[in-house]
């Protein structure tokens, strides 16, 4: 069972839909989580009481034991004149004005043992205009291959830089030869916050090799009008522990990542040009046109740029990514969601909890929603992790797209890929949804298939394909170059038994045996899942085999379904130490009907309070990294927004569906579409 980070404190019951349809009483912790329709349930928490969130706390002194005032610089001009006497703590151009690059200035000659906070006048919002004259940089000298003139804004030496969504930065009508970025960061933990509508005639933010620990969080940029902007930001080799955090962005002007990991100076393939530990959470990436079907990208309408999500660029390498939380919506071709198939090296990946919607990036292999290093196999465990993968219906692209992840790898053996694709969900890919060529051993499990993904036509025999486009496979071992293409079990009977179905299963024969496939080696474990037809739409449990024998098994049903399929998926031994994955089964029909009243609901929830929350874009995670903890037994003062996250774990043996989270302190809450067996669905709320 996958394990999450997190601490249960209230422990709940559940009432089922027969007893209480919408249960209503007022709850002790103040926080509930119930199921709809068809599963209605309330969940009462019993660990928090309602008295706990009531003795005030005192405001955090900022000036703690003795430390100097932090020296604040606060923006009142859209000019771009220079700061009269960098280093007399005011920021004054001879013009008696405070622009940001005099604030920068004021902020880069202050002593380092100062705190500096850059700012914007509460009641000012304009734009400052950019103009391609090296005179406007604070340096000349490349900030990275693409913005190779030099930066309008220097940042050395730790800061923090809020522009409050209000003090925006284009580059002047036609833009100029030069490119420049807008912001280069030069100095270690650096905090950009709230950028709205920054753009320069290149890249917005380079976070260069001493930014280590630095921040982008809080803001938006939408290109609408800057035919120029390149790219969000660029992230340069020597760069660790870089953040960018509760963001939304869009229609770039070119392919190149509106996020992209550069190998500028550097060679991704040894460790020392390496980025090191680069988080992106929470940020949305969304290329809608802003008229219907527009693919227009050009000096005069930037109303179809379609610019790609996350990028690795040629040579790059990552020790350590992160990917959470995001958002990816509306791709075409010639722009990716997350490419990195010109990597040089990966290792420790984690790309998880994302949503990725209407991708038409295009047909080929490498084209694929998630593309992985090409040749490369990772050197630490890497993941993609419950995502949702949804090309069907109203999340459909503007064309058809095939793949949603895929590798090739260096491996033509048993080598473990240190790659693990689990717990996703897919639906409306048109060939395989996912695809591996090379990879040796790599571990592909509890991933379900909506009825729009593409499948091979006939479950009369497992799913081996011979090509990689225009025929269906749900998960596709290229050749016995990835996890030897060995074969899998297979379910001969299925007959629902009270709350269970008991599984005849059997295991691969000799005469079974392709020349190119290999048998899984023992113990296997097998995944069992129920399909309306042809795909794997819900996954039911796992069931460790230890010998290699025809047995009955037992395994959960979903009590809300009748009749169906069960087909198998196994996961064998390997040499390498990591379980090596088949493809999915044929099928067998399921006979019966499970009782309502199997499988009862049951869920836990982590209820907690925060304050002094910064983020300006909230998520679960944002809020518990930026605020401060509300402490069982506290009361909160009235002036101070109060902040709640809610975790609710799934703590039964069925998928748990719209799950609605309501509570009195801050209702309405949120509904979590689906729980699955043991993991986490998390939400928040805000009361003023």
């Amino acid at each position: 069972m996958t394990k999450f980070p997190h601490q249960v404190r209230g422990q709940g019951t559940v009432s089922s839909a027969t007893q209480l349809p919408y249960l209503m009483s007022r709850l002790a912790a103040k926080g509930r989580a119930c199921l709809r329709s068809p599963r209605i349930a309330a969940l009462t928490l019993t660990a928090l009481a309602a008295a706990t969130l009531g003795v005030a706390i005192p405001a955090a002194d900022s000036q703690a034991n003795g430390a100097e005032t932090a020296l604040e610089l606060t923006v009142d001009s859209n000019g771009n004149g220079q700061d009269a006497n960098p280093g007399d703590g005011q920021c004054l151009t001879a013009d008696d004005v405070c622009t940001l690059r005099a604030a920068v200035e004021e902020a880069n000659a202050t002593p380092s043992e100062q705190d500096v906070r850059v700012d914007v006048a509460a009641d000012f919002e304009a734009t400052i205009t950019v103009a391609d004259n090296p005179a406007e940089y604070m340096t000349t000298e490349p900030a990275s291959a693409e913005a190779n003139a030099g930066a309008y804004f220097h940042l050395l030496r730790t800061m923090t830089v809020d522009l409050g969504n209000r003090l925006h930065i284009s580059p002047a009508a036609g833009g100029g030869t030069n490119r420049a970025a807008a912001f280069l960061v030069a100095a270690p933990k650096v905090q950009l916050l709230g950028l709205k509508d920054v753009y320069s005639n290149c890249t917005s933010v380079v976070f260069g090799p001493d930014s280590d620990g630095s921040t982008l969080a809080g803001g938006s940029a939408f290109n609408r009008g800057v035919y120029l902007a390149r790219s969000m930001v660029q992230v340069l080799p020597g760069a660790d522990d870089i953040t960018i955090r509760d963001f939304a962005m869009g229609r770039f002007a070119t392919s190149m990542g509106m996020i992209q990991v550069s190998a500028y100076l550097g060679n991704g393939a040894t460790g020392t040009d390496r980025v090191h530990n680069l988080a992106i959470k929470n940020v949305v990436f969304d290329n809608t046109p802003t008229s219907a079907g527009s693919t227009t990208c050009s000096s005069t309408s930037q109303a179809g740029c379609s610019a790609t999500a996350v990028e690795l660029g040629t040579g790059a390498g990552v020790d350590g990514l992160t990917v959470a939380g995001c958002t990816f919506n509306y791709f075409r071709a010639g722009s990716w969601a997350f490419n990195a198939r010109n990597a040089a090296h990966g290792s420790g990946w984690d790309i998880r909890d994302n949503t990725f919607t209407r991708v038409s990036t295009g047909r080929e292999v490498g084209d694929a929603t998630v593309s992985l290093p090409l040749r490369q196999n990772f050197d630490g465990t890497s993941y993609v992790r419950r995502n949702l993968f949804d090309n069907a219906g109203s999340n459909a692209g503007p064309a058809r797209q095939d793949n949603a992840v895929y590798a090739i790898g260096e491996s033509n053996g048993t080598k473990a890929s240190n790659l693990f694709v689990e717990d996703n969900e897919f639906n409306g890919y048109s060939a395989q949804s996912v695809l591996f060529d090379q990879m040796g051993t790599t571990t592909v499990r509890r991933n379900t298939f909506g009825t729009a993904s593409a499948s091979q036509s006939t479950t009369a025999d497992e799913e081996t394909i011979g090509t990689k486009h225009d025929v269906g496979a749900l998960f596709m071992n290229w050749s016995n170059t990835s996890n030897r293409k060995i074969l899998t079990w297979r379910p001969t009977l299925a007959l629902v038994s009270g709350c269970n179905i008991n599984a005849t299963i059997q295991p691969p024969r000799d005469s079974d045996l392709p020349a190119n496939q290999a048998m899984p080696q023992l113990p296997v474990t097998i995944d069992f899942y129920w399909t309306s037809s042809r795909t794997a739409e819900e996954y039911l449990g796992s069931v460790d085999v230890k010998t290699a024998a025809s047995q009955t098994v037992k395994v959960p049903y979903l009590p809300e379904k009748s009749g169906g399929l069960l087909r198998l998926q196994t996961h064998g031994t390997s040499p390498a130490g990591q379980p090596e994955s088949s493809q999915y089964s044929r099928t067998v029909t399921i006979a019966g009907t499970a009782s309502a009243s199997c499988n009862a609901p049951s869920m836990s929830v982590d209820l907690r309070a925060w304050q002094d929350v910064t983020t300006t874009n909230p998520s679960y995670e944002s809020i518990q990294t930026t605020g401060t903890e509300v402490p069982s037994g506290s009361v909160v003062t009235a002036s101070k927004p109060l902040w709640f996250t809610y975790a609710v774990t799934n703590t039964s043996s069925i998928v748990l569906r719209d799950v609605a989270v309501s509570d009195s302190y801050a209702s309405p809450v949120c509904v979590i579409p689906r729980i699955r067996q043991g993991s986490v669905g998390t939400c928040w709320a805000q009361r003023l």
